[in-house]
């Protein structure tokens, strides 16, 4: 009886964190809840049914209904990617963009009548990689809004296709892309 209350605590206690260090500052894991401010707390389907959607090039998110533009072609530096207020939100501290900063998003403005489009946050971006986005051009680091944790010179990244991936880049790296978000 011991060991079967002492296994069913460790399932418990044990289940409730996966978590793997990756090189350069970045984890993996395979249960973290969202807590930004600008995640949906819907963990149902809500009205967007449950399976991504395309629409002109808009991807629907399950769940969140967040709506997910193309990626950008080119790469860029943080500085690039972000709006100040992205910016921000995302804890620049001692190094944020110039206050003018329009971002790549703007881009978007009038995308699927759309006017709120701006750069995810890490929690977002990984939530939309633990639910398997069904994108072209899935792969690969994209930027997020949040500054890393060890730096105010680095932000983190989020790779779509490696659910639980992601690590802290230089803000002025040039080698990440960008996916706009809208809703939340």
């Amino acid at each position: 009886m011991r060991t079967i209350t002492l296994l069913s605590l460790l399932s418990v206690v044990g289940c409730s964190s996966k978590e793997s260090a990756l090189p350069f500052g970045g984890t993996a894991d395979s249960t973290e809840s969202s807590s930004d401010d600008t995640s949906s707390s819907n963990t149902g389907t809500g009205d967007c049914g449950d399976e991504w959607t395309e629409s002109d090039g808009v991807h629907i998110q399950p769940g969140t209904c967040l709506a997910w533009s193309p990626r950008s072609e080119e790469t860029m530096d943080w500085y690039s990617a972000v709006s100040s207020e992205d910016a921000d939100r995302g804890g620049c501290g001692s190094d944020c963009p110039d206050e003018d900063s329009v971002g790549h998003c703007t881009i978007f403005n009038s995308m699927d009548g759309r006017t709120d489009w701006r750069i995810p946050s890490k929690e977002e971006l990984k939530q939309a990689s633990y639910e398997y986005p069904e994108f072209d051009n899935v792969e690969g680091r994209l930027w997020s809004r949040d500054t890393g944790s060890g730096s105010t010179g680095n932000a983190w990244t989020v790779d779509l296709s490696r659910a639980g991936a992601w690590m802290e880049m230089a803000k002025d790296d040039e080698g990440n892309r960008v996916r706009c978000v809208s809703g939340g």
